[in-house]
C-alpha cells in the first residue's frame, strides 16, 4: 500500500513517496501445492501463489497452513524472517508427506531409501520422491509397498513365512498340539492342589507349635519342622504350576 499526503511542494511529495517505498520490501511465495494459506504476524496475508506483494521492513513471523488443516498429519509450518528495505524475499513452501505406518502384527522394521527408519507403529516424514518402503519381521515374509501419494495412514498385514518354524516359541506345544488343553488342565489342577496342601500343612504346623509351647515336647517340635518343610515344598510346586500355566497361555 502506498501512503500519500497532501503537500504543496511537488518535490517534497516525491521525496515522501520515495521514503515510503524505501521502508517496504516485496515478498513472493510459491508452492507446488495449491490452496496454502499464509499468515504474517497472525494476520491473514493471502493464498499461495503470492507474487511481489508489499510488506513492511522488520521482523515477521510467517505461518503456512495446509489446505487440509483438520488432518493432524499436516501441522502448520512457521518461520521467522527479517526483511530489509527494498529487499525482495522469495519463499517456496513444501509440506513434507507424513505417514502413520502400522502393521499386523506390530513391531515390523521399516526401511526407507535404504535406511532403517524405525519399527511399527511409526510416523514417517519425507519430501523425497521415492515412495517405496520395505517392512521386515522375523517369521513373516518381506513386504515392499507403495506409500500413498498425498500422505496418509498405511496399515500392512504381514504374511507368515512358509520357511519359518511355526511352533518354535513353545517347548510344550509340538506337532500341531496347539489346541490340546491337557497341559493347561494338569497345570491348573496341580497349582490348586499344591496350594491347598501348602495351606493345610501350615495350619497343622501352627497347631503343633502351640502344643509345643505348652508342653515343651521335643517330638512335637520335630513334627512342626517336618510340616513346615512339607508346606514349603507344596507352595513351591504351586508357584511352578502357576508359572507353567501362564507360559502355556502365552505360547498360544
Amino acid at each position: 500500500m502506498i501512503v500519500t499526503a497532501q503537500v504543496n511542494d511537488s518535490t517534497t511529495a516525491m521525496n515522501y513517496t520515495r521514503s515510503v517505498y524505501q521502508r517496504t520490501a516485496t515478498i513472493s511465495i510459491r508452492s507446488q501445492l495449491s490452496g496454502i494459506k499464509v499468515f504474517i504476524d497472525t494476520l491473514f496475508f493471502g493464498v499461495i501463489p503470492i507474487d511481489s506483494q508489499l510488506i513492511a521492513e522488520g521482523r515477521h513471523v510467517l505461518r503456512f497452513i495446509h489446505p487440509d488443516s483438520t488432518n493432524w498429519l499436516y501441522p502448520a509450518i512457521t518461520e521467522t524472517v527479517v526483511i530489509h528495505s527494498s529487499e525482495r524475499l522469495e519463499r517456496t513452501v513444501e509440506f513434507p508427506h507424513l505417514y502413520y505406518i502400522t502393521s499386523n502384527p506390530y513391531g515390523a522394521t521399516v526401511r526407507y531409501h535404504n535406511t532403517i527408519v524405525g519399527t511399527t507403529p511409526l510416523i514417517l516424514s519425507t519430501i523425497l520422491d521415492k515412495n517405496l518402503i520395505t517392512m521386515l519381521k522375523d517369521g513373516f515374509e518381506e513386504v515392499i509397498t507403495v506409500l500413498p501419494a498425498d500422505g496418509n495412514e498405511l496399515d500392512v498385514a504381514l504374511k507368515p513365512s512358509k520357511n519359518f518354524p511355526e511352533n518354535r516359541s513353545s517347548i510344550f506345544l509340538r506337532n500341531g498340539q496347539e489346541n490340546n488343553s491337557t497341559p493347561i488342565y494338569l497345570s491348573t489342577g496341580t497349582a490348586i492342589a499344591s496350594g491347598v496342601a501348602a495351606a493345610y500343612l501350615k495350619i497343622r504346623a501352627d497347631k503343633y507349635y502351640q502344643d509345643y509351647r505348652q508342653t515343651g515336647n521335643n517330638g512335637t517340635l520335630k513334627r512342626v519342622r517336618k510340616l513346615d518343610i512339607a508346606s514349603g515344598i507344596s507352595l513351591a510346586v504351586s508357584e511352578i504350576s502357576i508359572f507353567t500355566l501362564c507360559y502355556l497361555f502365552l505360547s498360544r
